[in-house]
């Protein structure tokens, strides 16, 4: 949730900077950005060796929906 609140803090934010910000290991950084990925929640733009990502936002926000509408339904 950490590395995806970083992300969206920005338009892009590079791999770089979130492994030197997150306080972990490349390895973990790695891993939690590839299931933001595999999850459709944010893209990845490479230039060069450099990585960068984004939030993909219209995913977000409809996550965000469904997971309200099925919270409502809960209570």
């Amino acid at each position: 949730m950490a590395l995806l609140e970083s992300i969206g803090s920005q338009r892009e934010y590079s791999c770089q900077k979130l492994c030197s910000e997150a306080g972990v290991t490349k390895g973990t950084v790695s891993h939690h950005v590839r299931e933001l990925m595999r999850a459709g929640l944010i893209e990845e733009r490479k230039e060069g060796q450099y990585a960068f990502y984004e939030v993909r936002r219209e995913v977000l926000a409809a996550y965000a929906a469904e997971l309200m509408r099925r919270v409502a339904r809960v209570g």
